[in-house]
């Protein structure tokens, strides 16, 4: 497990967000488990082990008019979604 931790506008938010593929990196790479490379995607992140928990989980996290088991399952939703067919 790994966390951040520093000031607002430290650029702490903008590295979690590029390990997590959701924004490009400006400079330097990334190196997971011994692979250097971008990660593109945050389905290319979740694929490799990596979660992102945002700091405002209310706002960015959650879908708030859906149930708990519905925000939960959407991370995996594309799994099923051929089998409803």
């Amino acid at each position: 497990m790994l966390g951040f931790a520093g000031l607002i506008g430290s650029g702490r938010t903008d590295v979690a967000l590029a390990i997590f593929g959701i924004e490009p990196a400006d400079a330097g790479e990334i190196t997971f488990e011994g692979k250097t490379g971008p990660i593109h995607s945050p389905e290319q992140a979740m694929k490799l082990g990596i979660a992102y928990v945002t700091e405002d989980r209310r706002q960015l996290g959650l879908i708030m008019p859906m149930s708990i088991v519905d925000n939960i399952t959407l991370p995996t939703i594309r799994r099923y979604m051929n089998s409803w067919g």
